[in-house]
């Protein structure tokens, strides 16, 4: 799972995680008023996070965001991306994989429905 540094509840926003669109799904999700002021770790798995068009986020929410692949691993019918994200390598999953070359450009969907959050002090996760 792809884990991300905690973000302030209160400031909340896809725009941490380079999309300043769509912040919606996730924050409507989350019952802020549990964790006020609290920092929020969210998580997502490679196969909610893929370049347009090479997914499976279907009619879900999603928040493009512009990367550059640091690493294509192609381990067979699918190919595994590595990338920077809120200053931490994350990994996506092309579906139906074309050619990826290291410091090339893509447009990532992160299907916002597929994000974990989780409570900081136990390490729970928030939504059930």
């Amino acid at each position: 799972m792809n884990s991300m540094r905690g973000i302030q509840a209160a400031l909340y926003s896809c725009a941490a995680l380079g999309a300043p669109t769509a912040a919606a799904s996730a924050e409507e999700a989350v019952d802020r008023t549990q964790f006020p002021g609290q920092a929020i770790p969210v998580g997502f798995r490679a196969e909610a996070f893929s370049p347009a068009g090479y997914g499976l986020t279907g009619d879900n929410e999603i928040a493009a965001i512009e990367r550059t692949v640091t690493l294509p691993e192609p381990p067979g019918t699918e190919t595994l991306l590595y990338t920077q994200l809120g200053g931490k390598e994350v990994q996506g999953k092309i579906l139906n994989p074309r050619p990826a070359q290291p410091g090339g450009r893509m447009t990532f969907n992160l299907d916002l429905t597929r994000l974990h959050v989780f409570d900081k002090a136990s390490g729970k996760s928030v939504l059930v």
